[in-house]
């Protein structure tokens, strides 16, 4: 394959609009066809090719365009694409990239649809955003946030429940907090926002799923649209969003999975020693989650409250003074290894800070492993979702 090396000097290109985002959105009727998702596949790109059928590129700075005839592999250098003296501190669109096949490879993968080319803010690397027919995008997340072997009624449940979030992120025009929407994607392909895949990722079943429930999603019953939230593993009970983020979302509730409950590898433990927990309070202090820093521990008489159940917070008594600590931010500091879910509780055996817990994941919303087995049981997606977001009902919106 034939390459080009393409670099860009970029001088004063700057978007500056800011879109914020309420908690939901009124509900959206789309038209008859399905409509397209922008999906951030990587960042930080300093070199990479794309390839595929008779490319055609264009280049948006310069307002250039290219067909190539063949099989091509259009190459970018993005290695110092900004020279110091300017500063770029929002997201360039370099270029576009298009085959009439369909197709394009990035890596080892091929994608479906079009693929843009962005200048990250730090003016030295590229992001790369495969825009997509929702259905294909919905198809190749299956088998990446699910298991494509899994039943069918389970993968159709999460195929609406990934739909209503990817959904909700192009209306809400909100990526994260910290960007609003000034970027050229919907969502991330990361554990952030959701896992998606490319073409080989996709089976008969995901493709199946996605085609019989499409344009499905989630719907509050006052016709709202919120992000639906899924994990792996529940441990028994599912948690609403306030007791993990402290944000209350309407329709969500604390729903038994007695299913998920009786597997034997649902329960966790975890020891961290004294040492690493004054680490962790250190960390909290320098993160603004605590205002006052802890002197030695091992010097004070330490007592953990209890909070066992439903509870967001850790409380704990050194000496005199007490320590008000979020569940969260055990996972933030010690990584979802060591710390698995947010469903547990602390106590503390005179030596080490013992941490006991249930289940994989943040426990919010449709629990996988639940719904793998109500579906092996004979549910059908419908029944699943009802069971995990009672809050919620399912609209055909496009």
């Amino acid at each position: 394959m034939e390459g080009r090396f393409l670099k860009f000097l970029v001088l004063s290109f700057l978007l500056s609009f800011n879109l914020w985002a309420s908690p939901s959105i009124p509900i959206i009727q789309f038209s008859d066809f399905t409509p397209k998702i922008r999906v951030k596949l990587a960042d930080k790109l300093k070199r990479f090719f794309i390839s595929g059928m008779d490319l055609s590129r264009k280049l948006f700075l310069n307002n250039e365009s290219k067909n190539f005839n063949g099989l091509k592999a259009i190459r970018f250098n993005c290695d110092g694409l900004v020279k110091d003296k300017f500063r770029i501190e929002k997201n360039v669109l370099l270029a576009k990239i298009e085959s009439p096949t369909g197709f394009l490879n990035f890596e080892k993968d091929r994608f479906r649809g079009s693929m843009n080319v962005t200048l990250g803010a730090d003016g030295k690397s590229c992001e790369l955003i495969n825009e997509t027919h929702m259905e294909d995008y919905i198809s190749s997340l299956l088998s990446k946030e699910m298991n494509a072997a899994w039943p069918l009624e389970a993968l159709k449940a999460q195929a609406v429940a990934a739909r209503t979030y990817a959904m909700y992120k192009i209306k809400s025009q909100q990526v994260s907090k910290e960007t609003g929407h000034d970027v050229f994607y919907d969502l991330e392909s990361s554990e952030k926002h959701q896992v998606s895949g490319g073409l080989y990722d996709t089976t008969d079943k995901t493709d199946l799923a996605a085609r019989e429930t499409e344009g499905e999603i989630l719907v509050g019953l006052d016709g709202s649209v919120t992000p639906i939230f899924f994990h792996a593993m529940c441990g028994g009970t599912t948690l609403r969003p306030d007791q993990v983020w402290s944000h209350p979302v309407k329709g969500y509730d604390n729903v038994p999975c007695p299913t998920c409950a009786a597997r034997k590898n649902h329960l966790w433990n975890r020891k961290v020693t004294i040492s690493r927990f004054a680490a962790f309070l250190d960390w909290a202090v320098e993160n603004g989650h605590l205002d006052q820093k802890i002197s030695q521990l091992k010097n004070k008489k330490i007592k953990v409250l209890d909070n066992k159940g439903p509870k967001t917070y850790v409380r704990i008594y050194l000496d005199d003074k007490i320590v008000i600590l979020k569940k969260v931010l055990f996972r933030k500091f010690f990584g979802r290894v060591e710390i698995p879910s947010n469903n547990f509780y602390v106590v503390f055996d005179g030596k080490n800070f013992l941490m006991n817990g249930n289940g994989n994941g943040h426990g919010v919303g449709m629990c996988q492993i639940g719904a793998h087995d109500l579906a092996k049981k004979g549910w059908d997606y419908r029944k699943i979702l009802k069971h995990y977001l009672p809050g919620f009902e399912i609209r055909k919106v496009y």
